[in-house]
């Protein structure tokens, strides 16, 4: 009974997890961060900047917002999945149904139906995917406008001007915070359209155990 009491707690504490940094990815945790970090940054002087600098700064944050985002959707899939795994192989063993008390079969029915609403609800492995791709164009922007800057240290007569290079990186800034709107968007519409199948397969699995074990 032991090792299937650890792997219970283990599901419980890595679907908690999972939900807990799902909705801090998705909600204002990540900006109160970037707030606090701006002031820290701005406590120290630094030296005047015009306004290609002040775009390019603004640039690389949002790269930074991105990547946080990326790597905070990777563990929260990375948690969830192995919380599915776990109570998924422990429901599907005939041995532990058969040496579990309904109580713990019914827990870990609750388990699966709360990871696949989680996992339905905030979309890990979607959001990762939109956040990987945002910060892949930020870069390539990034990169574009440092080498105009170049250009134009150097003197090239075919330089962009300052006005150009900032509606480039205000053009794309746009293009962000847009396909971010447009993903949850879609996010939210498609939830209604899955989440009774899997509502019903999950207490499907919970009921087939709690029988099972009866």
């Amino acid at each position: 009974m032991g090792p299937e009491i650890i792997a219970t707690v283990v599901s419980v504490v890595a679907t908690g997890l999972s939900a807990l940094v799902s909705s801090a990815a998705s909600s204002k945790v990540l900006e109160i961060f970037k707030f606090v970090s701006g002031v820290v940054r701005t406590a120290v002087p630094e030296p005047p900047t015009d306004g290609v600098t002040i775009r390019l700064n603004e640039a690389r944050a949002e790269l930074h917002r991105q990547q946080s985002l990326a790597k905070a959707h990777r563990v929260a899939g990375w948690l969830l999945t192995a919380g599915q795994f776990i109570v998924g192989g422990l429901l599907a063993s005939s041995f532990v149904q058969q040496s579990l008390s309904k109580e713990i079969i019914g827990v870990l029915g609750v388990l699966v139906l709360a990871s696949s609403l989680i996992r339905q609800h905030y979309r890990p492995d979607l959001q990762l995917a939109g956040a990987r791709e945002r910060a892949t164009k930020l870069k390539a922007t990034i990169r574009e406008v440092e080498d105009f800057i170049y250009m134009r240290e150097e003197g090239q007569p075919n330089a962009p001007q300052p006005q150009e290079i900032r509606k480039i990186l205000r053009d794309a800034l746009g293009k962000i915070e847009a396909d971010e709107v447009r993903e949850l968007g879609a996010s939210v519409v498609a939830q209604p359209k899955t989440v009774g199948k899997r509502l019903k397969a999950t207490e499907a699995a919970a009921n087939t155990g709690v029988r099972t074990d009866g």
